[in-house]
């Protein structure tokens, strides 16, 4: 005979197999043992790529059934499940496998899971420096970080932030970060209108020679004011230009300055006396003063002007000047028109004219002894 439970587990029905089995008389004892169903759920906290796994949990495993997991990529099909558990980045499904048991029947469940990238720990360089006027371009920065505006001006002198993106070489388990770098941004050489040549004469000081007043800095002479400009010629002194914006320095240029000779400065040169039938050799004269022609007669009786030349004793430095004279009218031997000499000063065959001395700087002719 059979026997078979329906869904209610204390109602049996027994069925005799032959007929003969459905006549006599005896004792039949029945013992069924009915395995019941599980619904089980498993749970599995993700974690971060580099770090520690965590262990999946089940609940629902009434008879305390073994468990075993596997693991496959989330959108692998069943047939890639793996008892090894995942190390790299990505999503996953664990599944909870759950033996049999004396009560209770075996049973699965399955749940997803994430194994988030890292960020890799921030490693921002340092140090990073350019010159005013560059780009961030111009500025190399350590394998995988870039500028996120290359094309951006560093800004002034002083220390500048930017915003720049590391992008890791292993991007399947690392994300990128964005960092801001700090960038110190240093003055350059200024570059000012160059100063021409300048004029000065002998004796003169730097501080008698005006240097340029442009608009974006100072000109000052790197020698003190009081220094002389020297020799009759062409010198050369250093000038500083000092910018006015901090993201230029200061820079020297040599300047030339052609020195001119300057105007002698001759004694004095009062009335001269001499007698009737002297020449102008017999008067003497201040020194640096000759006579042109001393062999000439002092003339007539009266004030007689004559041609005399000074030379200074520094011709290099300083002008010769020579003493011409306009023709006199004389009204009688004892009297002579005043006259006011014209100096001209003689310098490589150019003449300039030039009236200053007072007129009694001609000779004083007075009667000779009878």
């Amino acid at each position: 005979m059979s026997a078979v439970a329906d869904e209610t587990p204390s109602v049996v029905t027994i069925t005799p197999v032959t007929d003969e089995a459905k006549t006599g008389t005896g004792q039949l004892t029945i013992t069924l043992k009915i395995k019941q169903s599980i619904t089980p759920t498993v749970s599995l906290t993700g974690w971060t790529y580099g770090g520690t796994g965590n262990t999946p949990s089940v609940t629902g495993n009434d008879g305390n059934g073994a468990v075993t997991y596997q693991y496959k990529l989330k959108t692998a099909d069943d047939t890639a499940y793996s008892a090894t558990v995942p190390t790299a980045a990505g999503e996953y499904t664990v599944k909870a496998v759950i033996a049999e048991t004396d009560e209770y029947k075996a049973g699965e469940t399955t749940t997803d899971f994430t194994i988030a990238k890292a960020t890799p720990p921030p490693e921002a360089p340092t140090n990073l420096t350019a010159a005013f006027g560059k780009k961030l371009s111009d500025i190399t920065l350590p394998d995988g970080l870039t500028w996120d505006a290359p094309d951006t001006s560093v800004g002034d002198v002083g220390n500048n932030t930017f915003a720049a993106t590391f992008t890791p070489t292993d991007t399947a388990n690392y994300n990128n970060y964005s960092a801001n770098l700090t960038v110190a941004v240093t003055a350059i050489s200024a570059t000012p209108t160059a100063v021409g040549t300048l004029n000065a004469t002998y004796g003169d000081t730097l501080a008698d020679v005006a240097l340029p007043t442009p608009e974006d800095g100072t000109w000052a002479w790197k020698d003190s004011g009081t220094t002389s400009v020297g020799n009759a010629g062409e010198q050369t002194f250093k000038a500083v230009f000092t910018p006015s914006s901090p993201n230029y320095t200061a820079v020297e240029q040599d300047v030339t300055i052609n020195v001119a000779k300057a105007d002698p400065t001759p004694d004095a040169v009062t009335v001269l006396t001499v007698a009737y039938g002297k020449k102008l050799s017999d008067v003497t004269l201040p020194t640096g003063w000759t006579w042109d022609a001393p062999a000439t007669s002092v003339g007539n009786v009266g004030n007689n002007p004559f041609a005399a030349t000074y030379t200074p004793t520094d011709t290099d430095n300083r002008y010769r000047w020579q003493i011409c004279t306009p023709t006199t009218k004389v009204n009688n031997i004892h009297k002579a028109t005043a006259v006011i000499p014209t100096f001209i000063k003689k310098e490589n065959g150019i003449v300039f004219r030039r009236s200053f001395f007072r007129p009694d700087r001609s000779v004083s002719v007075s009667a000779a002894a009878s």
